[in-house]
Parts: structure tokens; sequence; C-alpha cells
């Protein structure tokens, strides 16, 4: 994004797999946040989330049921481990690519 809020390149995941997302997250115990344009939203903050933003040195998340967002959703954070990754990479998330950024906090 240039200075003045023109966005030069935004890639968003596919809204089929955001679907699948919240089918398979509804009945699970764990933080996820959705990334777009202008926000962060999570699903509830807990001991991984908070120790996420002390390491990265950015503010919480807004806390908003994610089944009512209805943004374009370019960066999905799941607080979970390598298993859990694996398993949504395969069964959810079919048309994107994911990344660790910390091999302790989301992917």
């Amino acid at each position: 994004m240039r200075q003045d809020g023109t966005v030069i390149f935004q890639s968003n995941i596919d809204s089929k797999d955001i679907r699948h997302l919240y089918i398979h997250w509804k009945n699970t115990n764990r933080s996820l946040s959705l990334m777009t344009r202008d926000n962060v939203y999570i699903n509830f903050i807990n001991q991984d989330v908070e120790k996420s933003g002390r390491i990265s040195e950015v503010g919480l998340p807004v806390i908003r049921p994610l089944h009512t967002i209805d943004e374009d959703v370019m960066q999905v954070n799941i607080y979970g481990d390598v298993l859990l990754e694996e398993k949504l990479m395969k069964e959810v998330f079919t048309n994107c690519e994911s990344s660790r950024w910390h091999p302790h906090l989301p992917m």
C-alpha cells in the first residue's frame, strides 16, 4: 500500500476456503484470526494470542464472531501446531499456501 492509501497489490483467500474454515472451526476452542485490508479480527483471545502480540509488538485483534466478517480475507492466523496446519491445508485450504512465521505461534 502506498502512503496515500492506494493498494498496489492485494491477494485474497478464496471465499470457498473461508466458508470451509467457518464450518470446520465452529466447534473448536482454538483462536483464529482473519486479516482484511483494514482490520484483524479474532474469535477470542487466549495466552497464545497474547504471546504472539508481545513477540510481534502489535496490538491485539478485534474480537468478533468470524462468520460475521464480510470483507475480503487476505490472511488467516491459526494458533495451532504443525499437525493442525497439515490437516487444515488438506481439508480446508485447498486453494491456499501456508507459512509459519514462528515455530510456536500461528501459521
